[in-house]
């Protein structure tokens, strides 16, 4: 017969986030599996608002506990095994926190956590890669939070190369893809296929999420079916960036209902903008992303399209609200365009000059878009994240007025958490971060970086809120753009005053 479950006391109605349709839970809730005979593990989903690892989840079946974790920040993955074989199961769940009452006033609930997709099987290989994945990412955040440079946990977050061909040729004008492939020297001709990951050992087992950081088009390698399928078995959720020329009836049958976040990069919402950007396959894009838009499955793939603000396309910023809102988009994103050292030489499309350097717009000019882009959001009902703020979503999520008791983190984090839950393995070599200048270390070296000298230096650094030379060199990194920014503006006020 089937196994079913039933939610009963503490657990309130089903609605949806941006990723999973869930129920909340009271402090304590019940659940009934009926018919559990066969199955020997339960899967879910749990999402906390604490970045601490402040509020625990017990488990209890018939009084007894049988499971108790720590939970980790939003969603993730919890895994424990059933021994009882009833015909009926009543467990019950509690919290040892609620999330406080001061982030939802006008709500009569008492709200602790999220619980999504309960699922329950005897597949012994996917337990062990979920349960090792959330263990490792336990272990990681505390390693961070005590200051540990020298970890023994691995990355939660594994960035990856998985193409190095694209087909928009020549490249985009703002493309460094010469200076890439110089970099990737002999390894740009490294196949990567579904059997690769295996070879990553713990760097692959133990990650939460893929990030494709690939100098070329992703879902151009042949072997792309393959490798969504084993990420998918594996539970693991896969970040990809993509042109969106190649939505072929055989990627859009691969990626139908997979857990995908696709950043589509177009920078562009009409056909003037994005031939002097890119060329003219504008409209082709366009019938993609209403293609896209269909093949989701309970809100998968994920749908994020790229705008990076530059003096070339600032006139298509509203008209790139409307095409999110038309094709159904989860998030529009704004994505500064890299600064990067030297001049570079122009280039011509379609009549339009394009100057990298001068087209690179200042942080003032990216504050006067991001006010517009919040204007647009609120008119066209989608959202919008800016990636000129990556590093201050602590500074965000908890501002000087939220009471003590309302703190959902009282752990002193780094200015940056880069170099501990990420890691970068790419054809163009090891890097610590995603803005990172330069490799560490070619892409066979992978084993030995994970605690090379100098990345342990940068955690240092940045352990103490400082700045490695490392970092300091990333000049497109945005919290190394903000320093040098209030470093100018300090110099400016001391020499001002000697002035006087």
């Amino acid at each position: 017969m089937e196994c079913k479950i039933e939610f009963k006391d503490g657990f309130y109605g089903e609605e949806r986030d941006d990723f999973y349709n869930f129920r909340w839970m009271a402090e304590k809730g019940k659940i009934k599996i009926i018919n559990p005979d066969s199955y020997k593990y339960i899967q879910l989903n749990v999402f906390s608002n604490f970045r601490d690892l402040s509020q625990e989840l017990s488990v209890f079946y018939k009084n007894n506990l049988i499971f108790k974790a720590k939970l980790l920040h939003q969603w993730h993955f919890l895994t424990f095994e059933i021994d009882e074989k009833e015909k009926e199961m009543e467990l019950e769940f509690k919290i040892n926190k609620i999330f406080p009452k001061f982030y939802y006033p006008n709500d009569g609930r008492t709200l602790s956590i999220r619980l999504a997709n309960f699922k329950l099987h005897e597949d012994n290989e996917k337990y062990i890669n979920v349960k090792d994945a959330y263990e490792n990412a336990l272990k990681n955040i505390e390693e961070m939070s005590k200051g540990e440079v020298f970890l023994s946990s691995y990355p939660q977050n594994l960035g990856i190369d998985l193409y190095e061909k694209c087909n928009i040729k020549p490249p985009c004008v703002y493309c460094l893809w010469d200076e890439s492939k110089i970099m990737e020297g002999t390894f740009e001709d490294i196949k990567i296929n579904e059997e690769t990951f295996s070879t990553y050992g713990n760097f692959y087992s133990k990650t939460r999420k893929l990030i494709n950081c690939s100098i070329g088009e992703p879902f151009l390698n042949p072997s792309i079916e393959k490798i969504l399928n084993l990420f998918e078995r594996d539970e693991k959720i896969l970040e990809i960036s993509t042109n969106g020329h190649c939505f072929s009836e055989r990627i859009l049958k691969a990626i139908e209902g997979k857990p995908l976040i696709i950043y589509i990069s177009l920078d562009a919402a009409s056909e003037k903008i994005y031939s002097r950007l890119r060329n003219d396959q504008f409209s082709r894009v366009y019938e993609n992303l209403r293609k896209l838009k269909d093949i989701r499955r309970n809100g998968w793939p994920k749908i994020y399209l790229v705008f990076m603000p530059m003096k070339a396309n600032l006139e298509d910023l509203e008209n790139f609200f409307k095409l999110g809102k038309e094709i159904e988009a989860d998030t529009i994103i704004l994505r500064p365009l890299n600064l990067v050292k030297g001049k570079r030489k122009p280039v011509e499309r379609e009549g339009y000059k394009f100057n990298y350097n001068a087209e690179v717009l200042s942080y003032k000019e990216n504050i006067i878009i991001w006010e517009r882009a919040l204007i647009f959001s609120e008119k066209y009902q989608i959202s919008v994240i800016n990636q000129l703020f990556f590093g201050e979503e602590e500074k965000t999520r908890e501002r000087a007025e939220i009471p003590k008791e309302a703190n959902l983190c009282k752990i002193p984090y780094p200015i940056c958490k880069e170099p501990w839950e990420n890691y970068y393995i790419l054809r163009r070599g090891i890097f610590p971060c995603c803005y990172g200048y330069k490799p560490l270390g070619e892409i066979s070296s992978f084993a030995n970086c994970w605690n090379l000298k100098e990345i342990v230096e940068i955690r240092k650094y940045l352990r103490e809120g400082k700045l490695s030379p490392y970092c300091l060199e990333s000049i497109s990194c945005p919290i190394v753009r903000r320093y040098k920014k209030k470093k100018k503006r300090f110099l400016k006020i001391f020499f001002d005053f000697f002035k006087k």
